[in-house]
């Protein structure tokens, strides 16, 4: 991609474009004209892309020589804080894995993550899982991707460095990170725990952050995060393990527990045995619930049952199967994402049942952060972890045409201590290992 600029647009010829770029002076400089007729000064994207005096949602343009303009979809009144500039001055180098484009090829990448402000927590990142929404990301699939793009959003590692403000966590904690990095922290959402219910949710990556520099997630080797939006992992859970419940894990968990899918002897239906419906089941079974499995694969009945001790295993093309098991469930959490009929598993609910959809990664399909922190501890008491292929960092892309074709069982987990290095770009590790997890010990 070229990012130079260019020369100085003609602002008296006509232009396709429906907000119009010109050129306003440095190089790196644009300025576009808002919904409100206001400008905006925005710097160029670069490998450490940010906009500047802009609110954090923009949407991207057609534009010439592939420079990426931003149409303004809200305005922020003032420029950045003395701490916020202070931040940006005193940044540090990472390197991440980066998407430029959206063929979703990842690549090592010198990124910057901000000074350690008062409130923060300085991470040296170990382990990140990868989610299908990763996938989405890096490939544009949902139409929102700021390039370069560095994904993960289930990040474990140990703290390096803490804010003067900090008081929960100290250097040498084992903590994770989830799909949140910040919100506003003030309204009634942010209030009552639902931080993911925030207009002003700030997202672990491709997510304009307060200071104006666009979030990276987790495929890198450090993270600066508000210590409000870090959890602390419980001495008997192991890193690799853990790193997917910070995602997978609180997408089952919450909406079980506030949905009141977590009461003992309970009969909840879980649809889908892939990254998130197998924790599912572990979750159910450690609420002391029965659990039946209805899947589409005949060949997972065995794995349900004997190795995730599910009470029983429907196949939904069975209709025998299916009429037998109809009326019989309190609730169900269908964890599958492509577009199944819902009408015949609507069936299998008790009547005042209940279904719980998880479609897609968004405010309401996680949870707030006290939720998050109590999934990890109820998680590492009952020995609830994540059953994944642990891979070197030079494997994400064929970890990542694997995930599209849905061939892992059950989550990929990129070792980043060990494979990502300052010097990425001479080469990494390769291999993969994995770890199943009936149970912690």
């Amino acid at each position: 991609m070229d990012l130079n600029p260019g020369p100085p647009h003609d602002r008296s010829k006509p232009t396709h474009h429906p907000v119009q770029p010109w050129w306003v002076g440095p190089e790196d400089s644009w300025c576009v004209a808002g919904p409100t007729g206001q400008e905006h000064g925005v710097r160029a994207l670069t490998d450490s892309t940010y906009l500047t005096h802009t609110s954090r949602r923009i949407g991207f343009l057609d534009r010439p020589r592939d420079l990426a303009c931003a149409r303004i979809e809200g305005s922020r009144s003032t420029a950045p804080t003395a701490e916020e500039k202070q931040k940006q001055v005193g940044a540090r180098k990472a390197v991440g894995l980066a998407a430029r484009d959206a063929s979703g090829h990842l690549s090592p990448l010198t990124i910057s993550c901000r000074s350690t402000g008062d409130d923060d927590v300085a991470i040296k990142i170990l382990y990140c899982g990868i989610c299908h929404s990763d996938l989405h990301s890096i490939k544009n699939e949902w139409k929102n991707t700021i390039y370069p793009i560095v994904p993960g959003h289930e990040i474990a590692g140990v703290v390096t460095e803490v804010g003067k403000k900090v008081a929960k966590f100290k250097s040498g904690d084992r903590v994770g990170v989830g799909c949140m990095v910040n919100s506003c922290q003030s309204c009634e959402s942010c209030g009552s725990g639902f931080e993911n219910h925030c207009n002003g949710v700030i997202f672990t990556y491709n997510s304009l952050d307060k200071d104006g520099t666009v979030t990276h997630g987790g495929y890198s080797t450090t993270a600066v995060v508000h210590e409000r939006f870090v959890v602390r992992f419980p001495d008997p859970m192991p890193l690799d393990v853990g790193a997917p419940l910070l995602c997978a894990g609180i997408m089952v968990y919450s909406p079980m527990k506030h949905h009141g899918l977590n009461a003992p002897g309970k009969h909840v239906g879980v649809v889908g045995l892939g990254g998130l419906g197998h924790i599912a089941v572990k979750f159910a079974k450690a609420f002391g619930m029965k659990v039946t499995v209805v899947s589409s694969s005949p060949g997972k009945r065995r794995e349900a049952m004997e190795r995730l001790g599910a009470d029983a295993f429907v196949v939904s093309g069975d209709g025998g199967e299916i009429g037998a098991a109809m009326g019989t469930m309190d609730g169900i959490i269908n964890t599958v994402s492509a577009n199944i009929p819902i009408a015949p598993r609507m069936g299998l609910l008790k009547p005042n049942g209940k279904m719980i959809l998880n479609k897609t990664l968004a405010g309401s399909c996680i949870g707030g952060m006290a939720d998050t922190q109590e999934m990890m501890d109820l998680a590492a008491k009952h020995g609830v972890a994540a059953d994944i292929e642990v891979i070197g960092a030079d494997y994400v892309n064929d970890a990542m045409e694997r995930l599209a074709k849905t061939d892992v069982r059950y989550r990929f987990v990129i070792d980043i201590g060990n494979t990502l290095k300052q010097d990425a770009a001479t080469g990494v590790n390769s291999g993969t290992r994995y770890r199943d997890t009936p149970g912690l010990q």
